[in-house]
């Protein structure tokens, strides 16, 4: 592969910061830490954990540093490229490269040994490689067993050049509140890297025990930095478990923020069954009683179950929403109709993995199109240009506003009816929610 080819294009510069502006809007929240672990001197491969389709990529791709065209190459599927030449041409903006599956009904050796050597060639530019080494993407919070391919890779590109590469390999986790659903936030970790010409000794000697060993080394960094459910009798239960505890935290209730350190308690929540399995059947009948309780007073579990404000706060919280009203139905008419395409077209989609993603990617086009329209029925009436440009400009702005206010105002009505319960249903409920928090080992 010519990696010159694909470096800066016209195309790119306009279309990163657009797909980068609306995928912050979709995801609401994307956050990172442990970028100190990067050495961008140095070939990187990532290997994250594999969720939720194309986001996985853009979370990596979009905030990257383009110091000396340090661009990130992902490898997907190749099944999804030549069905439709606009997906194609979005795909080689973004450096995607196909790695080619038994299922592809291709000669997989003679087509991955090309994509193998274009790997090289990246890496040798001191260039950067995205693999998900789970090799297909399930929309669940846990990981699975990872395959060899990003092992063969790595080292075949460190002996092809005699492993003076210094090339390193970046576990990474990627973390989303809800997988499927939008603006719950994304929280990005990097762990420390693997330095590939550590292992050049046991490759040398025994090839395939150093492509497993650096396998499994990759796959214990990602797991120390994934929400990592492998219970899957009680997933459900203990994602259900991570909602109410992250509602039952100031620090989290209501942000859109997924913070590292909410990420941290999910862990601990993700492996309770492994470390308490005597105590499930305690908790879940304890969650029970909570639900119930909640039931009883009119409140979600989903939104904030502490008040971080006072009640002058809180009023004029409600006076501003109040104020906000009108533009908010006309924002959130100006952009119904996208809003309802994206989700008859993920609706139509039967893999849950891949519906986020096509949402997001429809949402794309389907909003801006939408504007547009709108705009030039506004300059069929007016046949003025300042109020089809104001339409321009300010509908996408209104229908932002619109989307912010609702979410604003569910989280203003809960904590207006956590602030009206009596004192007893109070202590009651804060009783309770302590008691959830001490079960669950997070004090």
């Amino acid at each position: 592969m010519d990696t010159n080819i694909r470096g800066w294009t016209f195309t790119h510069w306009w279309v990163r910061p657009v797909v980068k502006v609306w995928f912050g809007l979709y995801h609401q929240s994307v956050s990172y830490s442990g970028q100190d672990h990067i050495n961008w001197d140095h070939p990187i491969i990532f290997a994250p954990n594999h969720q939720n389709a194309f986001s996985d990529a853009l979370c990596l791709i979009l905030p990257t540093s383009y110091t000396n065209n340090r661009f990130i190459y992902p490898l997907i599927r190749a099944d999804a490229f030549g069905n439709n030449a606009a997906l194609d041409w979005v795909l080689t903006t973004f450096h995607m490269m196909p790695v080619y599956r038994p299922r592809d009904r291709v000669n997989i050796k003679e087509k991955n040994d090309a994509v193998f050597q274009g790997c090289y060639d990246v890496l040798s530019q001191k260039r950067n490689l995205l693999i998900h080494p789970e090799g297909n993407c399930i929309a669940e919070k846990r990981v699975r067993p990872f395959k060899k391919g990003i092992a063969r890779i790595a080292l075949g590109a460190e002996q092809q050049y005699d492993f003076n590469l210094n090339l390193d390999i970046i576990p990474t986790g990627i973390n989303y509140r809800d997988i499927t659903e939008p603006r719950k936030g994304i929280h990005v970790q990097f762990g420390e890297p693997l330095s590939v010409a550590n292992y050049q000794k046991q490759y040398n000697e025994h090839r395939p025990s150093a492509l497993s060993q650096l396998t499994g080394d990759i796959q214990k960094g990602v797991e120390q930095l994934t929400v990592n459910i492998q219970d899957r009798q009680h997933y459900e239960f203990l994602n259900h478990i991570m909602t109410v505890a992250r509602s039952a935290h100031v620090d989290f209730a209501g942000r859109s923020h997924y913070s590292k350190e909410e990420v941290v308690q999910n862990k601990a929540i993700a492996h309770f069954t492994d470390d308490n399995p005597n105590t499930i059947t305690e908790l879940k009948n304890y969650w029970r009683s909570l639900s119930e309780l909640l039931d009883k007073y009119k409140l979600s579990f989903g939104l904030p179950l502490v008040v971080d404000q006072s009640v002058g706060r809180l009023v004029l919280e409600g006076f501003s929403l109040f104020l906000l009203f009108p533009l908010a139905i006309v924002g959130e008419v100006a952009g119904l109709l996208p809003w309802m395409g994206m989700q008859k077209i993920a609706s139509a989609i039967d893999e849950e993995q891949f519906k986020s993603s096509a949402r997001m990617v429809s949402g794309l086009l389907l909003f801006p199109a939408n504007y547009l329209l709108e705009a030039v029925f506004v300059w069929w009436l007016s046949e003025s240009w300042e109020w089809t440009l104001l339409c321009l400009i300010g509908l996408p702005l209104v229908s932002w506003l619109s989307l912010n206010f609702w979410e604003r105002a569910k989280r203003w009505r809960q904590k207006v009816r956590l602030m009206l319960l009596e004192d007893q249903k109070k202590e009651k409920l804060n009783t309770m929610l302590n008691k959830l928090r001490s079960l669950l080992k997070l004090d």
